[in-house]
């Protein structure tokens, strides 16, 4: 099957695109509209999508608005693409002229991500693009940590402090690198989530300044806060 899309670059559509005769594999809401302008054009927009930055760490509802509206009985899905990963939702509610997805925490890797909206009703298939619409983020940080200059011929316990940490993020490593060297550490057992104390042995780490790095797991999802030129370490 050929790829159905329009895609919009700068807020203006490149192509359109109808494929008939397309299956349709993922369930989806019915929209519900007396306008017969969309089927009859063949085309659709996607003229809004809000918001547009989604927090990493944070379950969002993502509302896509398009144009023209949709006929009656026609069924929509909606796309996350990022370098030619496709994260494909339905829709949890629906307009004549929107569909809203909840993304979950999580489930998105940091970047830029395309959307993509399609339409059918059993025969036929209509879809559009926009480019580089929806930025993920991560409000996962290292605020401080302490101490924060180490003689590098003793053992010492260091904490850094991030932003919380959800329950379903797990600490794996602490990294300090120096130069292109990377120390990978595991963390201290800790009761406070968002203190993560680390052990240094002596010689463990070598003098200069060493930005440090926090690596968290959420399922198949990598989180890592980094804290330039947090560490410096001394002879």
């Amino acid at each position: 099957m050929s790829d159905a899309r329009a895609e919009f670059r700068g807020g203006r559509p490149a192509r359109r695109t109808v494929v008939r005769g397309a299956a349709w594999a993922v369930p989806a809401i019915v929209v519900a509209s007396a306008s017969p302008v969309f089927a009859a054009s063949g085309e659709c927009l996607i003229s809004s999508v809000t918001p547009e930055a989604v927090d990493q760490l944070t379950d969002t509802q993502v509302l896509v608005g398009f144009e023209p509206a949709a006929p009656a009985g026609m069924t929509a899905s909606v796309s996350l693409e990022r370098e030619g990963v496709v994260h494909r939702y339905t829709p949890i509610a629906g307009t004549a002229d929107s569909v809203t997805i909840n993304v979950l925490q999580g489930t998105l890797d940091t970047g830029v991500y395309d959307v993509r909206l399609e339409f059918t009703d059993g025969t036929t298939t209509i879809s559009c693009t926009r480019v580089g619409v929806v930025t993920v983020t991560s409000t996962f940080k290292i605020r401080t940590m302490s101490p924060t200059l180490i003689p590098n011929d003793i053992t010492i316990a260091i904490t850094i402090v991030t932003t919380d940490i959800a329950a379903t993020q797990t600490v794996t490593a602490v990294l300090f690198t120096l130069d292109g060297t990377v120390v990978s550490l595991p963390p201290d057992p800790s009761p406070i989530s968002d203190r993560i104390p680390v052990t240094i042995h002596r010689h463990q780490l070598a003098p200069g300044v060493h930005d440090v790095s926090v690596v968290t797991v959420n399922g198949a999802l990598t989180t890592t806060a980094v804290f330039v030129d947090g560490l410096t370490v001394v002879a």
